[in-house]
């Protein structure tokens, strides 16, 4: 019972952090009934009530399966509003014409059967489909010298310590300021790579996915 109290308590206070409100809200009842029913058990351990031990596990059983599926549905929810996320600053950079041309049939292809994968209860499929959508914004961006020029700014505010290795990442600054000095986007996008692939995976990954300075929208 206490594991299982530790990892609602865990999960409301990551809900509450993003707030989610609803998913928290239901957690917390969850949480309230699993500490009534660990107090029930306390209580019986002492009593040796064979009954009511029954009635408790049988209670501890389905609250547990009420928190799994609470789950599934609060990862759902998460992969779906990602998914629109994702989507929404795609069809904001569509209205460039130069980008429409380039990238509108591939991103139609993807979102012609979104209303079956959408209302999926598959987490994979949603999550799957949002890492293609990734991969057009992603290109989008990189050919974009408002974001180029952004994300360099980003990452050489970064402690060199935080780079996998700092004199490396020093030298690509340096030839970054420079390429921004000539207005060489270009040469500016590998750099920014290079950077990128000098941070740990979750930071690199996290940079892409959470980065602000989009000029999209």
């Amino acid at each position: 019972m206490n594991s299982l109290i530790a990892k609602i308590k865990h999960d409301l206070r990551e809900y509450e952090r993003q707030e989610e409100f609803e998913v928290a809200g239901k957690l917390d009842g969850y949480l309230q009934e699993a500490m009534t029913i660990r107090q029930g058990l306390d209580t019986i351990a002492q009593t040796l009530n064979s009954d009511e031990k029954y009635h408790l596990e049988e209670r501890k059983r389905k609250l547990a399966q009420k928190y799994d599926q609470l789950g599934k549905f609060g990862k759902l929810t998460k992969a779906r509003t990602e998914y629109f996320e994702v989507k929404t600053n795609i069809n904001n950079a569509l209205r460039d014409e130069a980008t429409k041309a380039k990238f509108e049939s591939q991103f139609r292809q993807i979102i012609s059967t979104e209303s079956s994968y959408v209302s999926s209860e598959s987490l994979y499929v949603i999550e799957g489909k949002t890492k293609q959508l990734r991969v057009i914004l992603n290109e989008i961006l990189f050919n974009s010298p408002d974001f180029i020029i952004r994300l360099y700014y980003h990452l050489s505010e970064k402690k060199r310590e935080e780079f996998t290795d700092p004199d490396k990442a020093t030298t690509y600054m340096e030839q970054g300021q420079k390429a921004l000095e000539r207005q060489n986007y270009a040469e500016l996008k590998i750099v920014n790579v290079n950077l990128l692939h000098l941070l740990p995976e979750r930071e690199e990954k996290s940079i892409l996915k959470n980065f602000k300075g989009t000029g999209i929208g």
